[in-house]
């Protein structure tokens, strides 16, 4: 399956908590919040560990709690000490929309992971995932060009009345 193919079929996922009982009730206790931290989440599952839901195990899901979700976080975000809630939540609510058994393999990993998640975000030093590309614009190799400086082209005319294009 292609990658666009996998980010596709967790972002259904997604959606489908979104309408869920569950994610009604994580959106009512933690608002726009939940949004940002399911997709922070989505993202880690359908990128970072390029998996679909049949082929999550539970050795994939404590490397996500583990070294993927801390890495993708800096620490001060407010949905870090209930992101174990919400990953446990999701994978069993994406667990029964796909019709998998795999629930308790999955809850039992985020659960033998919370302490070494909460662990994680205490380190300031843990490794950090490189984000999208900066953007970085061109630099100008030399002074900008004034209007009134003398022409680069040598003819000892002012910029403006020479290549400057106004005379």
């Amino acid at each position: 399956m292609s990658d666009r193919a996998i980010q596709r079929h967790w972002v259904l996922l997604q959606a489908a908590f979104l309408e869920s009982s569950a994610g009604q009730h994580f959106l009512k206790r933690h608002g726009q919040e939940a949004r940002s931290a399911l997709t922070l989440l989505v993202e880690a599952l359908s990128t970072d560990l390029g998996e679909t839901p049949e082929g999550l195990d539970g050795e994939k899901v404590r490397d996500l709690m583990l070294r993927i979700l801390p890495a993708r976080m800096d620490g001060g975000e407010n949905y870090a000490p209930w992101m174990p809630d919400l990953v446990e939540e999701f994978l069993t609510a994406a667990a029964q929309e796909c019709g998998l058994a795999s629930t308790f393999e999955w809850v039992h990993a985020v659960g033998e992971t919370r302490d070494g998640y909460a662990a994680a975000m205490r380190n300031p030093n843990r490794p950090r995932a490189l984000g999208p590309a900066q953007f970085t614009p061109d630099v100008r190799p030399s002074a900008k060009l004034g209007r009134n400086d003398p022409c680069p082209c040598g003819s000892g005319r002012k910029y403006k009345k020479c290549c400057g294009g106004n005379g």
